[in-house]
């Protein structure tokens, strides 16, 4: 996560767009309306900033989720438990 941080904060200071393979291309942020990805016929377009959000957004809400929806706590047990068997 930290790295990632470090990346998009690379990314935003230096304002330009970081390209992979052609087809892959990650803007700052989006022109419009804060999407996150953005797919036109073989370009797709992820949007560094709006995706940082959703992310850190996502985060939040699950740390939420996580400490009082009992549905949650249960899948994350799980899934935390396969880890070790």
């Amino acid at each position: 996560m930290v790295e990632m941080t470090r990346q998009l904060e690379k990314l935003k200071a230096n304002s330009v767009q970081a390209r992979r393979s052609n087809c892959y291309s990650t803007p700052v942020t989006a022109q419009h309306g804060g999407r996150i990805i953005e797919i036109t016929g073989a370009q797709k377009i992820v949007y560094s900033d709006d995706f940082q959000k959703a992310l850190l957004d996502f985060v939040a809400w699950y740390k939420t989720a996580l400490s009082s929806d009992p549905v949650i706590q249960e899948s994350f047990i799980r899934k935390f438990d396969s880890l070790y068997e």
